[in-house]
């Protein structure tokens, strides 16, 4: 049997663990990914309907939930990101995204129930996965619970992107912006 050098069995493994022959890449989580690096405030991010590691009453499937935080040093508006680690494309990596909101004022410290569809909040939202503007709640077919990221980020600016931008667009316009972060699942 012939055996391998280390290089060509390195090569061997990445061949194997490649999107498209079979592996699953893990999902990597707005939180997580390297545009939102950065942040020395840790935000604590609260909800009074849903508590970390709870339910999400099913009120929420159509409207968002309120959401409360503490303030950050140095933020001039905060940006909201819902993924689901549990459904998404799987092959890629990449969640599926319930609701992505920007410019969120530098002074607020909380989103109200259903600021999703209220009109003159000066928020502006982004596409989720369902092919609509705003929030998407929890839909998840039968089976194991699905897991849902309320990701907040303080950023140093005000983003000038149009409403109906993308997940990909949003993570461009905050890089190298993040002061502060935070989730509850």
């Amino acid at each position: 049997m012939r055996r391998l050098s280390s290089t060509a069995a390195l090569v061997a493994l990445l061949v194997l663990a490649a999107p498209g022959a079979g592996a699953r890449v893990p999902m990597t989580m707005a939180i997580n990914r390297p545009e939102t690096a950065g942040g020395h405030y840790r935000l604590f991010l609260t909800s009074p309907a849903i508590r970390q590691g709870g339910v999400i009453p099913p009120k929420y499937a159509d409207v968002s939930p309120p959401l409360a935080w503490t303030p950050v040093p140095g933020a001039a508006s905060y940006v909201v990101i819902v993924e689901d680690a549990d459904a998404g494309d799987k092959k890629l990596g990449l969640p599926f995204v319930h609701w992505l909101a920007w410019n969120i004022p530098y002074n607020a410290r909380a989103l109200p129930e259903g600021v999703s569809t209220r009109a003159g909040t000066g928020i502006v939202e982004g596409r989720n996965h369902a092919g609509k503007i705003g929030y998407f709640g929890p839909h998840p077919p039968p089976g194991p619970p699905h897991h849902y990221h309320f990701q907040l980020f303080a950023i140093s600016n005000v983003l000038k992107l149009p409403v109906g931008a993308s997940r990909k667009q949003l993570f461009w316009a905050i890089k190298d912006q993040v002061v502060g972060k935070g989730e509850l699942v």
